[in-house]
């Protein structure tokens, strides 16, 4: 197994990298439109998710891909790619709760974060769910448990194919079990975080950054605010 063929994933969360001290200087010196787009959101913590994945993104495409501007686009479903760099790099961003993942690496990879317990009574989304999936959820020790795990399968595979959750529209027995793509899977206190991926791609690094490396990630960016889009 080598370093390179391997995924890897960043885990930031906000409560413990001293985003709201930080804020401030970041937002100052961030480009205008990158700016005038974190601040449309009027809550403040959105504000500071938003931030922190910029910040987290452009971290990995000057680490991964070097030291220079990049033309990042989208597909018609939402899905960032970096042109000129497709099919030999990807990278998928998810937040939630106080946490932002950014999985990237050589394959096409998907990532979601879900915090345990914040959809509520989770008997109401068994319907978007197939029979196989269902099955899995009933026959469980933690049946809550195994819904998030389920549905971060469900939500990375889509960003993998670049569609999201209509991937699963009109196909409504599509299981994760079925699919043929790989998982890998880490718990993060309270949170699931599931990567979807080829089945060749032979282990993910998973990496919770601690204030040093946030630190780290602030001088990049700060270097190149305009790098992601």
């Amino acid at each position: 197994m080598t370093e390179a063929s391997c995924l890897h994933c960043f885990i930031c969360d906000c409560r413990t990298i001293g985003i709201a001290d930080d804020y401030a200087v970041l937002i100052d010196r961030a480009d205008p439109q990158t700016r005038e787009k974190i601040l449309r959101y009027v809550r403040i913590n959105d504000r500071y998710l938003h931030l922190i994945r910029d910040v987290m993104v452009s971290y990995v495409l000057r680490n991964s891909l070097g030291d220079k501007g990049f033309d990042i686009s989208y597909n018609e479903y939402g899905k960032p790619f970096v042109k000129g760099f497709e099919p030999f790099f990807d990278f998928s961003v998810s937040h939630a709760g106080d946490l932002v993942t950014v999985a990237f690496g050589p394959s096409k990879v998907g990532v979601d974060v879900e915090k345990i317990g914040s959809a509520g009574d989770i008997d109401e989304l068994l319907h978007f769910l197939s029979e196989r999936e269902l099955r899995s959820i009933d026959s469980s020790e933690d049946r809550e448990k195994e819904f998030y795990r389920i549905w971060t399968r469900r939500e990375a595979l889509g960003k993998k194919e670049g569609m999201g959750l209509l991937l699963y529209e009109g196909m409504p027995e599509r299981s994760i079990f079925e699919d043929g793509s790989r998982f890998f899977e880490y718990g993060y206190q309270d949170y699931q975080i599931t990567i979807c991926t080829d089945t060749a791609v032979p282990d993910c690094n998973f990496e919770t950054a601690d204030m040093g490396k946030w630190r780290e990630m602030c001088y990049f960016w700060q270097k190149n605010v305009s790098i992601y889009r």
